[in-house]
């Protein structure tokens, strides 16, 4: 499992997320510090929570004097996204061990879950749930010291550069989610949301963004149902299109 996580072709797919998770959680900490968070509370913020939208949404200076029923109403409602991507992976890194399960749901992100997804075309089994954890524990490893060395560091940037830092996150993302999938619901998705992001903005600043990836998902769903439809009649053993 080490030797399988350690290796040159596996550290180069770590060295991107982990490059995109060190900027985000460094800003992270540099708002954490603003927002007079203690060191301790910067680390289990990153360490348990280990969201950026959820964290920062728990920095917001609106949020701070909530009582901690909205707090915690707020985190688990924008972490509830991560449900059917966990319900996903389960399978393909699930242990023996409930306990190890636990710890490896913890590690769920988009990062690790389209890696995981990816790699499963690779290797099976429990060479697969070696090299997820190892990836899920390093890059939550960079999330937790960077999320630090933002909070010694917030004085070294200006509020708004350390906000720009953030910005690279859903960038990233971008490239990654673009990178991993060839033309297919997800790529088909990306672009049709972009494209109507412009028409519903302009309608609803508010609920533009989720109408447009909602919208935009739709519509790629139906094609990808259309063309996975015809490719069955030609090839009835060809079930599914699209990745995952």
């Amino acid at each position: 499992g080490l030797k399988l996580g350690l290796s040159k072709e596996n550290l180069q797919t770590l060295s991107v997320p982990a490059i995109g998770i060190a900027a985000t959680f460094f800003a992270y900490g540099t708002q954490a510090r603003l927002a007079n968070f203690s060191l301790l509370e910067t680390f289990i913020a990153s360490g348990v929570i280990y969201a950026i939208p959820a964290q920062l949404l728990v920095v917001e200076p609106s949020i701070l004097t909530a009582p901690f029923t909205v707090v915690f109403a707020a985190v688990l409602l924008v972490n509830l996204r991560l449900t059917p991507m966990t319900m996903a992976a389960l399978p393909l890194f699930r242990t023996k061990s409930r306990l190890w399960n636990i710890v490896g749901i913890h590690f769920v992100a988009l990062t690790t879950w389209l890696v995981l997804f990816q790699k499963s075309k690779e290797v099976s089994g429990v060479l697969l749930s070696q090299f997820y954890f190892f990836l899920g524990f390093s890059l939550w490893s960079f999330a937790v010291g960077f999320s630090l060395l933002g909070y010694y560091g917030s004085a070294i940037f200006t509020e708004n550069i350390a906000l720009a830092f953030v910005f690279l996150n859903p960038l990233y993302f971008f490239v990654l989610l673009f990178e991993q999938c060839s033309l297919n619901r997800n790529s088909r998705a990306i672009i049709w949301g972009t494209l109507l992001l412009p028409f519903f903005y302009a309608i609803d600043k508010s609920f533009g963004m989720l109408l447009a990836g909602v919208v935009g998902g739709s519509i790629a769903f139906f094609l990808d149902e259309r063309e996975r439809k015809k490719l069955k009649k030609k090839n009835p053993k060809q079930s599914r299109l699209s990745f995952p």
